[in-house]
């Protein structure tokens, strides 16, 4: 359903990519783990959107992205807030996932 596809989108995006290969998908997940550690600016939360949008590319229930957005979260300078509109394959309507939290700045 699409709580399960959401669900599923998150973890994807969470997941360092590669983590599973040993179990036969060294495809899944993302590059976001890459950019822990460094400073939030819209640099890097533009390479935060391209490492989304790559992950994505290999979810084979999404048809398209429709929307991403990723902003700085209020109140805090380290964290980002990520969210998605996306089409699954065969639906008609958008299903939006997030706002969620991504930490940058330790």
């Amino acid at each position: 359903g699409l709580e399960n596809l959401a669900q599923a989108v998150i973890l994807r995006v969470l997941t360092p990519r590669g983590e599973l290969a040993a179990l036969g998908h060294p495809e899944y997940g993302s590059r976001v783990h890459e950019l822990i550690g460094r400073e939030n600016t819209k640099t890097q939360r533009n390479l935060l959107k391209l490492f989304i949008l790559d992950a994505l590319k290999l979810e084979p229930r999404i048809e398209k992205v429709a929307e991403l957005t990723v902003a700085p979260s209020p109140g805090t300078k380290s964290t980002v807030d990520v969210l998605l509109r996306v089409k699954p394959v065969g639906a008609t309507e958008v299903v939006t996932i997030g706002p969620f939290a991504i930490e940058l700045a330790v």
